[in-house]
């Protein structure tokens, strides 16, 4: 009997030694596993982070373009963006505001603008911003070269000039345009019927600037500071809204004004001319070269004067309208430059007339329409001299000799990343309705009754 109690004792020792010891494994297993799920957790927090730093605060500081050793980084370029979105927004709804809401009138007037807040077009507005901010540190360099800086009196000072503020002063009035006696031209023609045809040089459609582009509520009237302060702090509050601050704001500012301080010394240093040759021109259009050549024989046995006045004054065939054919036309250019001439005729063609004998017709000249259909000419310069070139054309070429320099700067020193081409900010957003066809809506036409015959 004690033997067996012995006997169960020790198997009772044995048992409870084996549980101790697969209670220990077991343990220890248990403990691997956690050990093996920490270490992964830990793994994966670690590589959280490690992202989190590098998208939060090592990749915002990288540089998406290099320009002579200044970077401009991620983050900047983005707030730039940001920024530029917001301004086209606050364009946009003010110029919708001033169409009583009409959206579809906004898209007729600003589609450009429109277009450029699609997100089809991110990168489009992200490298024209990229080329803008480039531009400016190419100008802040040389700008720091040349000692030229902007103050915050400076920037004070546009910011209350955009809203019509001028600190109790009258605005700068605009130059009055004074009547300039032009010499009688060696050709005048025999007087008819006809007023002279003056062709104005075509504007360009402009292309798609970058900055505060976006004008303040327009004004008849310089306003009062309490005025312009309530306009500022709206604008300023419309920003701040879109996710913009005034630092950003006021930075383009500074920016501009630097640009302009810059512009004209080197305007001044490149000594635009203010004046320069001008050439008062005669023209004959033909359809075919047949017709042309039939006014040249003409000319050859009257005069150029002759032929000109019969085309300028004859009245419109509607038969011949009406079968597609198209008259000769008689057309006058009075004292354009060859950059003028060369808006409306082929390089060639301007520079042959700053060039040729006066009063003298030229040699059938063939010009393309721009449509791919010929044009057969006949032209007689009846003036040529020095004169002064307008305000608007003095102040275009000074700004081309900053876009010159800027384009010969890019040359060298400029590296840019293409860090930025998938991270193009989409925020603020436009109103989606401005991506929308708005319907157009037509006057239904008011039925009159016919009177009748009260007899």
């Amino acid at each position: 009997m004690a033997k067996k109690q012995e006997q169960e004792e020790s198997q009772d020792a044995r048992r409870n030694r084996r549980d101790v010891l697969l209670e220990r494994k077991s343990s220890a297993e248990r403990q691997q596993v956690r050990t093996v799920v920490l270490a992964v957790v830990g793994l994966l927090l670690l590589i959280l982070v490690a992202a989190l730093i590098i998208e939060y605060v090592v990749r915002p500081n990288q540089a998406v373009a290099t320009v002579n050793g200044d970077e401009i980084t991620l983050r900047q370029w983005e707030e730039r963006v940001k920024f530029q979105r917001a301004q086209l927004i606050i364009s946009l709804e003010e110029i919708t505001e001033l169409q009583n809401g009409d959206i579809g009138m906004t898209q007729q007037f600003a589609g450009q603008q429109i277009g450029l807040l699609a997100a089809s077009q991110a990168e489009t507005l992200g490298q024209l911003v990229l080329d803008q901010m480039i531009d400016e540190v190419l100008v802040r360099q040389e700008a720091d070269r040349r000692g030229i800086t902007v103050s915050e009196a400076e920037i004070d000072e546009r910011i209350a000039e955009g809203y019509n503020y001028f600190d109790g002063e009258s605005p700068t009035p605009f130059p009055t345009s004074t009547a300039t006696v032009e010499p009688t031209p060696s050709l005048t023609p025999i007087p008819t019927d006809v007023i002279t045809e003056v062709v104005d040089t075509p504007t360009p459609f402009p292309t798609a600037t970058l900055g505060p582009t976006s004008t303040p509520r327009p004004t008849a009237t310089p306003v009062s500071e309490e005025t312009f302060q309530e306009l500022l702090d709206e604008d300023i509050t419309s920003f701040r809204d879109l996710g913009v601050d005034e630092d950003t704001y006021r930075a383009v500012i500074a920016a501009q004004i630097l640009n302009e301080k810059l512009l004209e010394q080197l305007a001044d240093e490149a000594e635009v001319p203010e004046a320069g040759p001008h050439a008062s021109v005669y023209v004959l259009y033909y359809a075919t070269r047949e017709e042309a050549e039939a006014a040249q024989a003409e000319i050859s046995s009257s005069d150029f004067v002759t032929v000109w006045n019969t085309v300028r004054s004859a009245p419109v065939d509607p038969a011949a309208a009406e079968a597609g054919v198209t008259p000769a036309r008689a057309s006058e250019f009075l004292w354009r430059n060859e950059e003028s001439l060369t808006t409306t005729f082929d390089e060639e063609i301007a520079a042959m007339l700053m060039e040729i004998n006066l009063d003298t017709p030229t040699e059938i000249l063939e010009q393309d329409n721009g449509s791919g259909t010929i044009v057969y000419l006949i032209m007689q310069v009846s003036g040529r001299e020095i004169r002064d070139f307008t305000e608007n054309k003095i102040d275009n070429d000074r700004r081309q000799v900053l876009t010159d320099w800027v384009a010969d700067q890019r040359l060298t020193g400029v590296q840019q990343t293409e860090l930025w081409r998938n991270r193009v900010p989409s925020r603020p957003r436009l109103d989606s309705d401005y991506f929308i066809a708005q319907p157009t809506f037509t006057v239904a036409p008011v039925f009159v009754p016919e009177e009748e015959d009260g007899g």
